[in-house]
């Protein structure tokens, strides 16, 4: 008669998740008043599939200046109103998500640019102020 021994054996093995790229979109306008509140929004999405990443938190910022955040909707959809920058200039308003681990999913990092310019009036008034004074300065030329 045979006996046979209980016997184990053991083997370590290691799950990785891998990590899911991410695109991240913003639209701002390109000219906005000094002090003048205006809105941000865009769109997270995962490169694997296209899909919106709902529940995941964009940051927003100017020239490194945060402005504030805002968490994505179901469609992966962001939107911050009342964004101001209080001095005029040339700026680089920045959307940034910082990644996530999810129970298996790693989803990566993606940022935003958008360059945005900061003026002390609006344009039309600016123009209508130029114009203006052309007018005045031809008037006075012609009487003198």
């Amino acid at each position: 008669m045979v006996n046979y021994l209980p016997q184990t054996a053991t083997r370590t093995i290691t799950v990785i998740t891998l990590e899911v790229g991410t695109t991240l979109t913003i639209t701002a306008p390109s000219e906005v008043v000094q002090g003048g509140a205006f809105g941000i929004s865009g769109y997270l999405t995962r490169n694997d599939t296209g899909a919106g990443i709902p529940g995941a938190t964009v940051t927003l910022s100017y020239n490194g200046t945060l402005l504030g955040s805002d968490t994505t909707s179901i469609e992966g959809h962001y939107l911050f109103t009342g964004a101001i920058i209080p001095e005029p200039g040339t700026f680089i308003l920045t959307a940034s998500f910082a990644g996530s681990t999810r129970p298996g999913l790693v989803l990566g990092s993606s940022q935003a640019p958008r360059g945005v310019g900061v003026s002390l009036l609006p344009a039309q008034v600016i123009l209508a102020l130029l114009a203006a004074s052309l007018g005045l300065g031809l008037v006075v030329a012609s009487r003198t």
